[in-house]
């Protein structure tokens, strides 16, 4: 099986950083995104939500 056969785009790339947002902090992506997200709370927690499923990280 190759990345080609898959429905999800291979991870060939990792872009590691620190992204600090107060409270509040919302983005929409209406068509979505050809990529990986990998998130990592390193305090507090946040609600992740793709259609009508949510999901908190913490």
């Amino acid at each position: 099986m190759t990345a080609e056969d898959l429905s999800v785009p291979a991870a060939e790339l990792m872009i590691v950083g620190h992204y600090d947002k107060t409270a509040g902090y919302a983005t929409r992506r209406s068509a979505g995104s050809p990529s990986w997200l990998l998130l990592w709370t390193e305090a507090g927690a946040g609600l992740v939500e793709q259609g009508a499923v949510s999901c908190e990280v913490g």
